[in-house]
C-alpha cells in the first residue's frame, strides 16, 4: 500500500511528465521581465545579453512559416498584457496548490523548496529522510546542555543509572520530532514548563511571576495563576495529577489545583524557606509529601494539601559532604513545641508507636550522626519509599 508521501510524489511526477512540452524560452522571458521591473536591472542586463546571444528568446513565425529572433522589446509589445510579476503569480500558484493540500503542516507553509510530502517541485517529492543533527549522533560530544539532557531523557545518551538497551532508534527519534504547537501569553522569559499525568495539558512558569495552564490539543489557555511575586524557579507535578506545586525566587510555594472542578486555584500557600526556592519535588507515590530545597541552605518537607502543618526541616551536619556524613533532622519551633504536626505515610519510622516529642527529636537527631542502640555506628539516611 503506498503511502500519502510516495502518493504525493508519483501525481508530481506525473505532472512533470505532462510538462515536458513547455517552452523554455518563454520562462527566460518571464524571469528577463520579472528581473527587468525589480531591483536586479544589472542582473536583467547581463541576463539580456546571454540569452539574445545564444537565442534563448521565443522565435517570431512568418506567413511563410519560418522563423526569427524577436528583440526583447518586440516580445514586450506583442505581449504587453504580461504582467511583470507573473512569474511569481505562477510560483504563488504552486505553494497554493500545496497549502491546499490534506498534508500536516501544508497550512502556513511559505517555502517552495520543502522536501518530502510538502513539496512543490517533482525532484523533491520523492520519499525524504530527514538528516539527523550532528549533536543526535552518538557520542553526543557536540551536544549543548539542554540537548544532552533531552537525548538522555529519551534514551539516546547514557545517563549514571540509565540502561544502554533502553535506547530508542536514531532514525525513529529524528523522524518523530514534529512542531505541534506555540503557546504565546508570558510577558517574559518562560524557564519552567511540565505535562500533567494525561498529557493534555501543560502548565508553564515565566519571569513574570505567573503560572498558565495550557491545553496541548487546542493551544488555547485555560487557567492564569496569579499570586508569586517572584520569578518561577521550578513546577512539579503531584503522583495523581491532582496539583502542581510551584516554587518561585519569592521564598514561597504555592500549590495549585488540576482538578476540571476548580482548575487553576492556589490550593496552599507554603512559608518557611528564606531565600529563593531552587527546587521541589513531589514524593513519586505519597501525593501529600511535597519536598523543597533553597539558596537558605535547607530542605523542607510539607503536606501540600494542608498548609497549616508545620513542615519538617531538614538541614546539613557540620561534616556535610564529607565520607559517611549526611543530614540533620530539625523541626520547627512551633512543631517542636507541641504545636501541629503531619506524619507522612511514606517517611520511614523506627517504631510503629510514636514517642514523646523530645524522644523523637532527640532519636532523629541519634539516626542523622549514625549512632544505633547498640553503640555500633552505620551511615544514616532519611528517605521517602
Amino acid at each position: 500500500m503506498n503511502t500519502p508521501a510516495a502518493e504525493h510524489g508519483d501525481s508530481q511526477l506525473r505532472i512533470a511528465a505532462a510538462c515536458t512540452e513547455l517552452d523554455v524560452s518563454e520562462v527566460y522571458l518571464l524571469v528577463l521581465h520579472w528581473l527587468s521591473n525589480g531591483p536586479c536591472k544589472k542582473a536583467a542586463a547581463a541576463l539580456l545579453q546571454e540569452v539574445a546571444q545564444q537565442g534563448l528568446l521565443p522565435q517570431q513565425h512568418d506567413v511563410l512559416g519560418g522563423t526569427r529572433s524577436a528583440s526583447y522589446e518586440s516580445l514586450l509589445q506583442q505581449h504587453n498584457r504580461v504582467p511583470a510579476d507573473a512569474l511569481q503569480q505562477l510560483l504563488q500558484q504552486c505553494l497554493a496548490r500545496v497549502q491546499a493540500s490534506d498534508h500536516a503542516g501544508s497550512e502556513g507553509l511559505q517555502s517552495l523548496l520543502a522536501a518530502g510530502p510538502l513539496a512543490s517541485l517533482p525532484s523533491l517529492a520523492a520519499a525524504h529522510k530527514p538528516q539527523i543533527p550532528q549533536w543526535m549522533r552518538h557520542p553526543a560530544t557536540h551536544a549543548a546542555l539542554p540537548q544532552l539532557q533531552l537525548l538522555q531523557q529519551t534514551g539516546l545518551a547514557r545517563a549514571s543509572n540509565s540502561n544502554s538497551s533502553r535506547r530508542l532508534p536514531l532514525q525513529y527519534t529524528a523522524d518523530q520530532f514534529c512542531h505541534h504547537a506555540t503557546f504565546r501569553g508570558h510577558g517574559f522569559p518562560v524557564f519552567s514548563l511540565i505535562f500533567d499525568k494525561d498529557g493534555r495539558r501543560i502548565v508553564t512558569g515565566a519571569d513574570d511571576a505567573i503560572i498558565k495552564i495550557w491545553s496541548l490539543e487546542t493551544g488555547l489557555l485555560l487557567v492564569t495563576g496569579r499570586g508569586h511575586t517572584g520569578e518561577i524557579s521550578d513546577l512539579s507535578l503531584s503522583a495523581d495529577g491532582s496539583m502542581v506545586a510551584s516554587g518561585s525566587v519569592d521564598c514561597d510555594v504555592r500549590v495549585w489545583s488540576m482538578l476540571p472542578q476548580n482548575l487553576g486555584q492556589n490550593t496552599a500557600v507554603l512559608r518557611g524557606h528564606t531565600a529563593p526556592i531552587t527546587l521541589i519535588k513531589f514524593h513519586p507515590t505519597n501525593t501529600a509529601a511535597l519536598i523543597s530545597a533553597s539558596a537558605d541552605g535547607s530542605l523542607r518537607l510539607w503536606d501540600a494539601k494542608d498548609q497549616h502543618f508545620a513542615s519538617l526541616l531538614l538541614l546539613p551536619s557540620p561534616n556535610f559532604g564529607a565520607f559517611g556524613s549526611s543530614m540533620r533532622l530539625g523541626l520547627p519551633a512551633a512543631a517542636g513545641a507541641g504545636g501541629p504536626r503531619r506524619s507522612f505515610t511514606g517517611v520511614v519510622a523506627a517504631a510503629a508507636v510514636p514517642p514523646p516529642p523530645a524522644a523523637a527529636v532527640a532519636a532523629a537527631a541519634a539516626a542523622a550522626e549514625g549512632e544505633t542502640g547498640d553503640g555500633s555506628s552505620e551511615h544514616a539516611m532519611l528517605c521517602c519509599s
